[in-house]
């Protein structure tokens, strides 16, 4: 019987520690902002956390509202991951409100273009000497040390990838998102640039960030994030140097001509030599308007300009942009800016968006008119 009752505490106290270690191995709880995001994390974060993106696919992030799905994936998340760069701006005041967790920006350390980028240039060719060096001196005051070593790490892999300094703001997005009235009395916005993710570099920032978090939260299986995140930045580098570049190679440099709902191609059309000729609506939000004025500037615009082909944007609305294409008898070509698309879609991953606006651009562009 003594022996009995001992050999039931002992596996009384086998069960008790198996439960622990259970509970201590539990999946992170994770939230991102955004589907693109969400799918990055998962990639490096595997079977070790379950991710939840709080905007739902397809959604214009200027308008979308939080599903309740969302909000209880925030209320009980461990880090929630954001953009940064004011993308996520009505969704700051609901991560204050819903969660305790630990609020990552991803792109801190990215080298942050401003809307306008052309314009900013000619402008700045004008200005005084002096203004110029200030401006740089406020660059490089911003630099993170903690940034250097993530770019020194990528800067072997991602050769393919030179960042103009001349052209680019310091890391991060220092102040708050200036803003204004355009013309139409719409709310348009200007400063920096947050559609970082249309450069598969900057993907890969992310992709070093994210690991870093979840090893600091998870340190028991920091082994499988940076198996996980070496795989992805692996990736990432083949898709550019196996996929986009000879996908591009044969399409002339002043055949790279983009015309968007907004301006959200800056990223990809810096690193790829393409040359942002307008966008449809005014400003940078798809809440704005074209007045019938700016419509007939815009035919007369792209007529000389030689485009071939307009770019509708699967988050956005493609009335004007219709409108501006019979005008001057181009197609519209649809792609992915904000979002993936649903599972059985065309662009359910981040490589699969990035293949996939690849080959509608170059097909596009390749079309002339009769």
């Amino acid at each position: 019987m003594h022996k009995s009752w001992w050999l039931f505490l002992f596996v009384m106290a086998m069960l008790s520690l198996h439960s622990v270690t259970l509970a201590q191995t539990e999946p992170l709880e994770v939230v991102a902002s955004f589907s693109i995001l969400a799918d990055v994390v998962a990639q490096v974060a595997g079977e070790h956390a379950t991710v939840t993106a709080v905007m739902p696919i397809g959604v214009d992030p200027h308008s979308f509202e939080p599903t309740p799905r969302a909000l209880t994936a925030l209320s009980s998340a461990d880090v929630v991951f954001t953009n940064g760069i004011h993308f996520e701006e009505n969704l700051v005041p609901i991560l204050s409100n819903t969660t305790t967790a630990p609020l990552v920006e991803v792109s801190r350390c990215v080298f942050v273009r401003e809307f306008g980028l052309d314009d900013h240039h000619e402008d700045e060719a004008e200005a005084p000497e002096h203004e110029h060096e200030a401006e740089t001196h406020d660059h490089e005051t911003a630099h993170d040390e903690s940034c250097e070593t993530l770019h020194a790490e990528l800067a072997t892999l991602a050769t393919w990838f030179t960042p103009a300094e001349d052209a680019m703001m310091a890391y991060g997005c220092e102040g708050e998102e200036a803003d204004h009235q355009d013309s139409d009395g719409g709310h348009a916005h200007a400063g920096c640039d947050p559609h970082v993710w249309q450069n598969p570099y900057n993907v890969m920032v992310w992709t070093i960030t994210v690991r870093d978090t979840l090893t600091e939260l998870d340190p028991a299986h920091a082994d499988a994030y940076a198996s996980n995140a070496q795989a992805y930045l692996n990736e990432l580098n083949a898709l550019v140097t196996d996929f986009i570049l000879p996908t591009l190679a044969p399409l002339p440099v002043e055949h790279r001509l983009l015309v968007t709902n907004h301006e959200t191609m800056g990223y990809f059309a810096e690193t790829f030599e393409f040359r942002m000729i307008a966008t449809v609506l005014e400003g940078n939000t798809t809440g704005a308007d074209s007045s019938l004025q700016d419509l007939a500037g815009l035919v007369d615009q792209l007529t000389q300009a030689g485009v071939v082909a307009l770019f509708a944007e699967t988050s956005a609305g493609e009335g004007v942009i219709q409108q501006l294409a019979q005008e001057i008898n181009v197609p519209v070509a649809t792609l992915y800016t904000d979002s993936l698309s649903e599972s059985e879609g065309v662009a359910p991953t981040y490589l699969a968006f990035m293949r996939y606006n690849i080959r509608t651009i170059v097909e596009a562009l390749n079309h002339t008119t009769p």
